[in-house]
C-alpha cells in the first residue's frame, strides 16, 4: 500500500514536470510528431505509468478500506455504520461520492483509534486528504475530458493547465494518504489488536 502511493507520487512529480514545461513555453508536445524526440517518448512512458500506477493504487486503497472497515465490524464496534463493502462502494456513486466516502473514513479513523462514541468528529489529516482528494479528482476528471475533445492549442493548454492543478493536488494528497494508512494500521493494532491490516498493507 505505501509502496504504490510513493510510486503515485513520484510518477506525478515527473508528469508535472512536461506539464510546467508545457505551460511555461519550455517544451511543447506535437501529438502529430509525438514519438519523434526522446522527451515525446519520455513524456509518453511517464503519462502511460502515471495512468498504471493511479489506477493500481486506487484498487489497492480500495481494498486496504474494505479491510479496515471489516476490522471494525469484527471488532463489534458500536456506532460503526457502514458495511466494508459499502465503505468502498461510496465512491463510485456520483453525487454521494463527493461526502459519504469522507464520513467511512471518519467513522474509521476514529473506530480505529479507539473511540467507542463521536465516531463522526473530526481530525485535521482527514480534512486535508478529503480535500486534496476532491480537487485533484475533480480537476484530472476536467482535464481528460478537456484533452480528449480539444480541436486546436488553446483548447490543449487549457486542459494542461487544470491537470497542473490535479497535479499540484497530488502533491499534497499522496503523502497525506500515506500518513492516513500508517496512522488507521498502527492503531488498529494498537487499538482494536488486529495485525492482518499492518501486515497485509503497511
Amino acid at each position: 500500500m505505501i509502496y504504490s502511493l510513493i510510486a503515485g507520487l513520484a510518477v506525478t512529480v515527473a508528469f508535472f514536470l512536461f506539464e510546467a514545461a508545457e505551460i511555461s513555453g519550455v517544451w511543447t508536445f506535437d501529438e502529430n510528431a509525438a514519438f519523434d524526440s526522446s522527451l515525446g517518448v519520455i513524456y509518453g512512458i511517464t503519462g502511460l505509468g502515471h495512468s498504471l500506477i493511479y489506477l493500481i493504487t486506487v484498487i489497492i486503497f480500495g481494498m486496504w478500506i474494505y479491510r479496515a472497515a471489516a476490522n471494525i465490524v469484527s471488532a463489534g464496534t458500536a456506532g460503526f455504520s457502514y458495511s466494508p463493502g459499502w465503505a468502498v462502494g461510496w465512491y463510485f456513486i456520483p453525487f454521494a461520492n463527493f461526502f459519504k466516502p469522507f464520513q467511512a473514513m471518519r467513522q474509521i479513523w476514529n473506530a480505529s483509534h479507539g473511540a467507542t462514541v463521536h465516531l463522526d468528529d473530526n481530525a485535521p489529516t482527514l480534512t486535508i486528504w478529503w480535500t486534496a482528494w476532491l480537487i485533484a479528482t475533480i480537476s484530472g476528471n476536467i482535464s481528460l475530458r478537456l484533452t480528449l475533445k480539444a480541436v486546436d492549442a488553446d483548447q490543449m493548454m487549457l486542459a494542461t493547465q487544470i491537470g497542473a492543478i490535479s497535479s499540484i493536488a497530488s502533491f499534497v494528497l499522496y503523502p497525506v494518504a500515506i500518513r492516513l494508512v500508517r496512522d488507521i494500521t498502527r492503531a488498529q493494532v494498537e487499538y482494536l489488536q488486529i495485525e492482518t491490516l499492518g501486515e497485509r498493507f503497511s
